[in-house]
């Protein structure tokens, strides 16, 4: 059951807000007064559409409200009971963005948000989405007749969707398209099985095999002869490499021992060289290590030296960076000693400016500021008072506003000329009054600063005199560091100079040790001269050794017939390779050939189990097809008998009249309905327009009933359209008395007055000034 909806900026509606009861509801208005409206917010609240949305007739923004005031958004709320529950759906359009928020409540819990989300948790709760609402819930303006205005042919389409038997319509024709393609599929299968038959697999197989058995063992006998041929070559080789390294290594002992011959000779030369370079000379390690042990004496004295320079020299910079530190004090006392002066000159300026007494000044000045203030602040109330009197005389009738006494024209121009001459001088002595608290102002401000200055000045001069005494003593300290540097100074020169000594008896003790070291080098030298050259005589031995015996090795060979010989052998051997080769891709094609026609003749077997399957497949897909058909029509025959049923337990009560007993929907190839009249059935498409809309109006309620049993809804829009005084009079007797008990809650959307009699809920009568492009306005509930 809806429960209410809240409109604002909706189309003609600023702000509108409907309840509604379970029982008959109507909206009355005159044509666009917006009760169409209400309705299409209901449908596009819950579904986020209704009829000609998105189309070329409507967009999002023509939904927002243009005249007689321009809005950039408009909302819809709506609250409705399923089962129980109170749900709420709220959806907001901003111009140029479409739907910029939606959401739904259970009670207070948030169910969703997003305006597709919110959507299928609307359809969720309703069980059925906006096609279905529209088709039997919502009858919208003079479509009570939807039904019938479905061009014949296409409403067994239309009442299908509704039930989804289109999806198994689609199920159908899926199958039977799959059921035609594997149809196709076993025919293209039959094709090739035939084409293959005709190439007798078997025997050409049987064949292949044969003659691949015959080159294979071709193939075998002339490997055995290839690998005969090969042990020879490798064996001839072998000799003639030999041979090549023997050679080469004679070759090769024959140059070493020429070379060793040529290095004991220079080896012999160099010995008797330096045993004339030795002779006579006393030498010895000992003698070499009093020499080191003396220079290490040495160089210890003379880095000891070194760090006491070192040590006196940084005590040197210590002491001159205390003089100049002390020299920049000095300077930067005498530099203040300097300022001072200006500073007592700029002291006694100030002194003169400022007067014995500059507190009390400064209070004079500041008293002198405040009663110029005050001043102002008079005239401005003055001036305020003149102009209210001013606004009060120009809008003063033929009394005067302040004694009530008559008040002529020329009077009251003349009070008006007197009060704006006083209002002009005020304002030259407030602007008097405004230039002289400027020019106090700035006095104190100087005044101030000066003050201030003067402080500063006096605070600063207070220090003079200790620097005064500062100077002399840092003077006094100058002339101490400098004796002290002087000491430290001759103490270097005394230590550089023994420094200096030292390092001469080191330079020659050095060249002494250098002399020393090069003739124990050289004694070393000639030990092992002597003990390389015997060495180099016992390699030259073996070698002359090893040399015979190469010589007798290679007497008794013929290398020129071995060589021949192995040519002819590597001819051999390539050229039966070359053969077996040639019987090898031989081989590879008729293998090659052989499995291809192996393949084929799996191919023809595996299209044959194949070509069983697809007739087994086939078979069971008629089967399933034909249960879909049989499945459509039973659950069609079952709508029809509760449809039918439904409209002849109400059309009693809604057709006034007997000349049309009955009322049924049939199927003649697509959907008729048709009325029973006293010459027999006749199609609805034949009556007048007040029995096809009753008829149509019974079709509705039982669609309504059959499709939503658990919401029991129903919104007519103009439903009297076509119906006489008498008809639209039982029409809402029917309304009043009988459709409580058919369905839950119905809303009327009509211009027909005559109907709010039998209105059982909530009736709201519209009305909008379209003359001047007004609001719809709420006239009555």
């Amino acid at each position: 059951m809806i429960t209410r909806i809240k409109l604002k900026n909706w189309k003609s509606h600023l702000d509108s807000e409907f309840s509604f009861s379970k029982s008959v509801n109507a909206l009355i208005g005159i044509m666009g007064s917006g009760k169409t409206s209400v309705m299409q917010a209901i449908a596009f609240a819950l579904f986020g559409t209704f009829s000609g949305l998105s189309s070329r007739r409507l967009g999002l923004d023509d939904l927002i409200m243009k005249k007689p005031h321009s809005k950039d958004f408009a909302s819809v709320e709506i609250e409705f009971a399923v089962d129980g529950k109170n749900y709420v759906v709220k959806r907001t359009i901003e111009k140029g963005k479409g739907t910029t928020s939606a959401e739904i409540r259970e009670g207070e819990k948030l169910l969703e948000v997003n305006p597709q989300g919110v959507t299928r948790e609307v359809q969720r709760i309703l069980q059925m989405d906006y096609d279905l609402f529209q088709r039997a819930v919502y009858s919208e303006q003079n479509a009570l007749d939807y039904f019938l205005q479905i061009p014949k042919g296409k409403r067994m389409q239309q009442i299908d969707s509704m039930l989804k038997l289109d999806r198994y319509e689609k199920a159908r024709e899926s199958a039977v398209s799959i059921r035609n393609k594997i149809f196709e599929r076993r025919k293209e299968r039959l094709r090739i099985i035939e084409d293959l038959k005709e190439r007798k697999f078997d025997q050409r197989i049987s064949d292949l095999n044969i003659e691949i058995a015959g080159k294979q063992e071709e193939a075998g006998l002339l490997e055995e002869k290839v690998l005969k041929v090969e042990v020879k070559r490798r064996k001839l080789s072998e000799k003639v490499v030999s041979y090549e390294g023997d050679h080469e290594l004679f070759n090769e002992v024959a140059k070493k021992t020429e070379s060793l011959v040529s290095r004991v000779s220079e080896m012999e030369r160099q010995i008797k060289s330096k045993r004339l370079k030795l002779k006579g000379m006393k030498i010895s390690k000992e003698i070499l290590g009093k020499l080191t042990k003396e220079i290490v004496s040495l160089e210890v004295k003379i880095e000891e030296r070194e760090n006491e320079v070192r040590i006196l020299r940084e005590r040197v910079s210590s002491k001159n960076s205390r003089i100049l530190f002390l020299r920049d004090q000095i300077k930067e006392s005498k530099l203040r000693l300097s300022e001072s002066k200006e500073k007592e000159m700029g002291m006694k300026k100030l002194e003169k400016l400022l007067g014995e007494n500059p507190e009390k000044n400064l209070g004079e000045m500041l008293d002198n500021l405040e009663t110029a203030k005050k001043k102002l602040y008079s005239l401005e109330a003055r001036k305020k008072e003149i102009e209210r009197g001013l606004t009060e005389l120009e809008g003063a009738g033929e009394k005067c506003p302040v004694c009530e006494s008559k008040l002529t024209k020329t009077r009251k121009s003349e009070l008006i000329e007197h009060r704006l001459v006083h209002m002009g001088e005020i304002e030259v002595k407030a602007r008097e009054a405004e230039e002289k608290i400027s020019k106090e102002t700035r006095k104190i401000d100087t005044f101030r600063e000066s003050v201030k200055k003067y402080n500063e000045i006096k605070r600063d001069l207070k220090d003079i005199v200790p620097l005064k005494e500062k100077i002399k003593e840092n003077e006094g300290k100058i002339a101490l560091v400098r004796k002290e540097v002087g000491k430290i100074v001759s103490e270097i020169r005394k230590k550089e100079k023994e420094e200096k000594n030292l390092r001469k008896t080191l330079e020659g003790l050095s060249v002494k040790k250098g002399r020393t070291e090069d003739l124990l080098g050289e004694k070393e030298e000639l030990e092992n001269l002597r003990g390389e050259k015997g060495g180099l005589e016992k390699q030259m031995k073996g070698l002359k050794t090893q040399m015979r015996i190469l010589e007798r090795k290679l007497k008794g060979m013929d290398i020129k017939s071995l060589r021949i010989e192995l040519q002819e052998a590597v001819g051999l051997s390539r050229g039966m390779e070359i053969k077996l080769k040639d019987l090898e891709e031989i081989l590879k094609d008729k293998v090659s050939i052989l499995k291809e026609f192996e393949e084929q003749r799996d191919t023809f077997l595996k299209y044959k189990e194949e070509v069983s399957k697809y007739e087994k497949v086939i078979e069971s897909m008629d089967i399933f097809v034909s249960v879909l058909r049989n499945t459509q029509n039973q659950l069609r025959d079952e709508f029809l008998k509760t449809v039918n049923y439904i409209m002849n337990e109400i059309w009693g009560e809604l057709y006034p009249y007997r000349d049309f007993s009955e009322i049924r929907i049939l199927v003649e190839k697509d959907y008729v309905l048709q009325l029973k009249g006293t010459m027999g059935w006749v199609n609805v498409d034949l009556v007048s327009g007040g029995e096809r809309s009753l008829a149509s109006l019974a079709l509705r309620i039982a669609f309504s009933l059959a499709f939503t049993p658990n919401l029991r809804w129903l919104i007519l829009d103009e439903p009297t359209h076509n119906l006489d005084a008498n008809a639209i009079e039982h029409f809402g007797s029917v309304l009043r008395d009988r459709m409580e008990s058919i369905i839950d809650q119905v809303f009327l959307i009509t211009h027909e007055e005559r109907l709010s009699d039998y209105v059982t809920g909530s009736i709201y009568k519209l009305e909008r000034d379209k003359e001047v492009d007004g609001v719809t306005k709420i006239l009555a509930s």
